[in-house]
């Protein structure tokens, strides 16, 4: 992603897709880390010291050099940087916009099966829907024969393959007029 980006074969070097992020954020007027820590619950940082417990030593001296204060680290940086939330691949900065953005998708769309108005569907194609999963899709269009239950998450004793034949069917029947 650094100075390979958008390289042709023979290129020294390519473009720095992470600088380019950067700047298109101060581009685009994007608020501070600092900023987006604050709206989404966390502690203001008024010093450096105040990130020790999301963000490890060795990178803070990073940013010490870099920034002249907290309030001026970029967002891509701040965010980049925090120590992973358990479960997740992200911070608790990143978790939290990315968490505000899918509840925002989710309660504006007015289509949305979860979300109650004209369009909706009845409370026996609700539960049906809730039954489908990614994992029942991959074995009725591939040729697998066995999957783990959540297909997000890795094979383990909480999420054991099982033969597709046992994990739920949608009965479409519920949508016939």
């Amino acid at each position: 992603m650094t100075n390979k980006f958008e390289a042709n074969p023979g290129d020294l070097v390519g473009l720095d897709l992470i600088a380019i992020c950067i700047q298109r954020g101060r581009d685009h007027g994007l608020a501070t880390y600092n900023d987006l820590r604050q709206y989404c619950g966390l502690p203001r940082a008024n010093s450096f010291k105040d990130l020790l417990d999301v963000i490890r030593k060795e990178n803070i001296q990073k940013l010490e050099k870099l920034y002249k204060s907290p309030d001026d680290i970029d967002l891509l940086v701040g965010g980049s940087l925090e120590k992973l939330v358990p479960g997740a691949r992200v911070g608790k900065t990143f978790l939290c916009i990315i968490t505000e953005q899918f509840i925002r998708t989710r309660k504006g769309d007015r289509f949305f099966f979860e979300n109650s108005g004209d369009i909706g569907f009845t409370l026996p194609q609700l539960r049906e829907i809730r039954k489908a999963s990614i994992s029942r899709w991959l074995c009725d269009n591939t040729h697998i024969k066995r999957m783990q239950p959540n297909s997000f998450v890795q094979i383990s004793t909480e999420n054991k393959l099982v033969d597709c034949n046992d994990l739920p069917l949608v009965n479409l029947k519920l949508w016939k007029e």
